[in-house]
């Protein structure tokens, strides 16, 4: 599911999640762009959301915890990769609890 952001879309952010993360299995990421949810991602999913060309603050949350913020600039006709993953793993998430941006993390791929 992705949200129109009501903006002409010039621009986009290609997310992909990938299917080895254990920890939040059968859990679904939210995916927001400018501090509105735009999206949700699913283990193993690739998607594409369409968005403005300019400077944008993109964030994966899960109930109460998320990813730190990842300022993106985008060019008109841009393709931006991301991948988001959980940040860590058993033990890890047991210290995470209490973090608002360490759950998950967010990060530019970088081109092959």
């Amino acid at each position: 599911m992705v949200k129109d952001l009501g903006m002409a879309a010039a621009a986009t952010l290609l997310v992909s999640r990938p299917r080895k993360d254990r920890r939040d299995l059968l859990r679904t990421y939210w995916l927001e762009v400018d501090g509105t949810r735009v999206a949700r991602i699913h283990r193993g999913q690739q998607i594409e959301i369409p968005i403005a060309a300019g400077r944008h603050v993109v964030r994966a949350t899960i109930d109460w915890s998320g990813s730190q913020p990842l300022d993106v600039d985008l060019a008109e006709g841009d393709t931006v990769r991301l991948k988001v993953e959980c940040g860590g793993g058993a033990f890890a998430g047991a210290w995470h609890v209490f973090m608002r941006d360490r759950w998950l993390k967010l990060a530019a791929e970088q081109p092959a």
